[in-house]
């Protein structure tokens, strides 16, 4: 039996059994404060990185059910949010169902470059009304069991435990008196399989007063103003903020910031003000030195240079003139498998598209085992592994001699690959973009393709 499964088992088995009976259960206050401190561990060691969190909610009655304003404090581990993805707000139905789950909050686990977006479940526990002793019900494919009643950080709780297919998937420990989460242990999954265990405590639960509860509200509004709608989260490493960044932004979030760190119990609200204050200014800083790099290149020939193929043979710059010419310039890693893998897809695609060799689409891979004749030969087996997997049907060659830097590495200024350089039929580089393309399923890399269709004789 695998470790975590023992372990969980093991808790189950635990359960005090009570000594007093329980108190009434008593409703929700109309304005709720809840802090859970949480973490997401590796169950085997040396199998990840363990993160730690502090999620703060703001609850309140409103109609039938419960309007949720959360932030998430990011305390360890990587990849951490962009400041956007931090905070949000949900709804919970008279029964205290999530009906707006794309925007609860949830954290990134990762194992060898892949990641895993983890939710987190609602601190307010939905069916409270079917906590009994001995209780048992199905939803969906869970099945939920009452094992009994234990005590949990000062409070007595109902112990539920939730099984699927595969067996005991989580527990949670349940306040009798109020459907509020006080625990929640369950096990999931990152990487090729690898069991991750999270974790949630209360740490505190705060009645609000009128007052209270206007101005974490107040806070949280500020921080939707800046952001807007709630983005989509991606699962890629290399993401950059879905909201730009600009010195209009910039402004209004240190406006922000200074009204916000009036209220001296701003807490949460505050850290993550002071954090939008610090991204927006080093992507801004960042933005300006890209800028540097792609003046510094568009408008010029690009340089001539000759490097291996995966495939075999060689890539002449030169000999592709004539035609439109995108380099992708990427970390062809097959070990890990690192993200954005998927926009090869996108890319495989143009090139099928153009089959008549309108347009010339190469990539090259970038890792600096390749500059090492000791390192080369394991660099090459991994980027022909990868282009295997992908099956691509574009050339990929291999950057043994640093031709990245002849067009300016994005690296240098702290940004990351991918980098795509697009070279006019004339040798012309028109286009210096660094970082994933923005794409949808249906139109791909639309704004690449509308730029290469510009090009086209």
């Amino acid at each position: 039996m695998r470790a975590w499964s023992r372990r969980l088992l093991f808790a189950v088995a635990c359960v005090t059994p009570a000594v007093r009976a329980a108190e009434p259960e008593r409703p929700l206050p109309p304005a709720l404060w809840l802090t859970y401190s949480g973490k997401l561990s590796p169950v085997a060691p040396n199998k990840g990185d363990e993160r730690a969190f502090r999620i703060h909610y703001v609850c309140r009655a409103a109609g039938t059910g419960y309007e949720l304003a959360w932030v998430l404090d990011e305390l360890s581990g990587s990849p951490a949010w962009p400041w956007p993805h931090r905070f949000g707000a949900m709804r919970a139905d008279g029964s205290l169902h999530v009906t707006a789950p794309q925007e609860a909050p949830a954290v990134q686990g990762s194992l060898d470059g892949t990641v895993r977006v983890v939710s987190l479940r609602s601190p307010l526990y939905e069916s409270a009304d079917r906590l009994r002793a001995k209780a048992e019900w199905d939803e969906g494919k869970a099945h939920y069991d009452v094992v009994g009643r234990e005590e949990m950080a000062r409070r007595r709780c109902w112990k539920v435990t939730v099984s699927a297919n595969l067996g005991l998937k989580a527990v949670d420990w349940v306040d009798e008196r109020q459907p509020v989460v006080v625990r929640h242990e369950e096990v999931t999954f990152l990487g090729q399989g690898v069991p991750h265990e999270l974790s949630l405590e209360l740490e505190q639960a705060k009645t609000m007063s009128a007052d209270e509860l206007a101005r974490r509200l107040a806070h949280h509004a500020r921080l939707v103003a800046l952001r807007g709608p709630a983005p989509e989260r991606s699962t890629e490493p290399t993401a950059a903020s879905p909201v730009p960044a600009t010195s209009e932004l910039l402004d209004k979030s240190r406006s922000a910031l200074a009204d916000i760190q009036k209220d001296k119990d701003a807490g949460p609200f505050a850290r993550l003000a002071r954090d939008i204050v610090k991204e927006v200014e080093a992507s801004l800083e960042q933005q300006g030195s890209l800028e540097h790099l792609a003046a510094s290149a568009v408008g010029k020939p690009a340089n001539e240079f000759t490097l291996p193929l995966a495939r075999g043979g060689k890539l002449s710059l030169a000999a592709l003139k004539g035609k439109p010419i995108v380099l992708h310039f990427w970390e062809y890693h097959a070990e890990p498998l690192t993200a954005p893998y998927g926009e090869t897809g996108y890319l495989d695609f143009l090139k099928r598209k153009y089959a008549n060799q309108d347009v010339h689409i190469v990539g090259i891979a970038v890792d600096e085992r390749l500059r090492d004749e000791t390192t080369r030969p394991a660099a090459r087996k991994d980027v022909r592994a990868f282009c295997e997997f992908m099956n691509l049907s574009y050339p990929v060659a291999f950057d043994e001699t640093g031709a990245i830097r002849e067009f300016g590495d994005p690296r240098k200024a702290g940004a990351k690959l991918p980098l795509y350089v697009l070279i006019a039929p004339d040798g012309k580089v028109v286009a210096h973009h660094a970082g994933v393309w923005s794409k949808t399923g249906d139109e791909g890399l639309k704004e690449l393709d509308e730029r290469l269709s510009k090009l086209r004789p």
